[in-house]
């Protein structure tokens, strides 16, 4: 077999057996023999896909609002983004403070999420890789 192998490849025409000579064709017996001991479904059905999160396994719109309530940011981070709207400080320097602890800042180590192409060496010191850690913390020509 090429590339990858998935479980239904090594299942006899039915599907509720390992296919043991295909198996031996591909591993050795001591691999076939821990495979043997995993359990097959005596049913063939397909695959279905469940929400774990509601107890009828449907997504629903409720469900993923109340999951993403509970999934609640740090404090201290909420607290201190809080505190930069309140000070007294140009609005353009608001919003740097603001997308720091969020790191979303427009860093070179960012736009190589987007485009593969992309140098990453800061272009200050061009020793590091531009980062938000890295042009605020790290970076010696800071």
């Amino acid at each position: 077999m090429d590339g990858a192998i998935v479980v239904s490849q090594l299942l006899d025409h039915s599907k509720t057996r390992w296919d043991i000579s295909k198996m031996r064709s591909i591993f050795d017996d001591t691999m076939v023999t821990s495979i043997c001991r995993i359990p097959l479904p005596l049913n063939v059905h397909s695959d279905k896909r469940i929400w774990t999160k509601s107890v009828s396994g449907e997504l629903s719109v409720k469900s993923a609002y109340w999951l993403g309530r509970s999934s609640n940011p740090p404090p201290n981070q909420d607290l201190l983004r809080g505190q930069i709207w309140k000070t007294r400080i140009h609005e353009r320097l608001k919003m740097v403070l603001w997308r720091v602890p969020a790191n979303c800042l427009p860093t070179k180590d960012q736009r190589l999420r987007h485009d593969a192409n992309v140098d990453t060496i800061c272009h200050l010191c061009n020793t590091g890789q531009e980062s938000t850690i890295h042009l605020f913390i790290n970076c010696p020509l800071q």
